[in-house]
């Protein structure tokens, strides 16, 4: 689904035309996509980890024509500069991050950030595309988010890579299945905000659980 994040990022430039974000791009706004004129754009993204890598690299070599890497926030200080970030600014700080020069945030983090700082970037008039959409799973949540885009003429959107169970039941529904086994591997941290936390101590994990 990474895939269909980058080609997502690609639909949002189309110089010296009004550009319309197609059906496959889910805005969760409840307003009707809105059209605007975009000849570049400016990414700020949550978390480096293998994806974030992956887009970054993407974004800095030009691979998607209008669309650049602005600013990239992550939990820890790093002892050297990942060369995958090029110019952009790198911080630890939410303070930083959204003083950056960016317009559409990319979360690629897990769901504890969006429910700390989701709000904060559609009340700023930015866009906030959400991966970690288990996090939806909240109810009132979601109403705040989306409440908020409203207010604020800003759009939160959900790649549909990023909900390949809904694919995999698709296909099951077409056969007898009565049991299904879904393994996803991440690292510790991001388990934080999931039912995970309910089984395990992730701040002591150092090994597969």
């Amino acid at each position: 689904w990474i895939r269909s994040v980058l080609r997502m990022l690609g639909r949002f430039v189309n110089p010296g035309w009004v550009h319309v974000l197609r059906p496959s791009l889910r805005a969760m706004s409840g307003q009707e996509v809105k059209r605007r004129r975009v000849e570049s754009l400016s990414v700020g993204m949550v978390g480096f980890g293998s994806i974030g890598k992956v887009i970054a690299e993407s974004l800095n070599s030009g691979a998607i024509s209008g669309v650049s890497l602005g600013a990239v926030i992550v939990q820890n200080e790093r002892s050297e500069r990942p060369p995958e970030i090029g110019t952009a600014v790198l911080t630890t700080s939410i303070e930083e991050f959204l003083a950056a020069d960016w317009f559409l945030c990319v979360e690629v983090a897990g769901q504890p950030w969006i429910r700390d700082h989701g709000k904060t970037v559609l009340a700023q008039g930015r866009d906030l595309l959400v991966t970690s959409v288990g996090v939806f799973t909240d109810d009132q949540l979601l109403e705040d988010l989306t409440s908020t885009a409203r207010g604020s003429n800003s759009r939160l959107l959900l790649p549909a890579g990023a909900m390949p169970g809904l694919d995999w039941m698709s296909s099951a529904a077409l056969d007898e299945v009565e049991e299904i086994t879904l393994e996803q591997r991440k690292r510790p941290e991001g388990w934080r905000g999931t039912p995970a936390e309910k089984h395990l101590d992730l701040t002591t994990l150092t090994e597969e659980a």
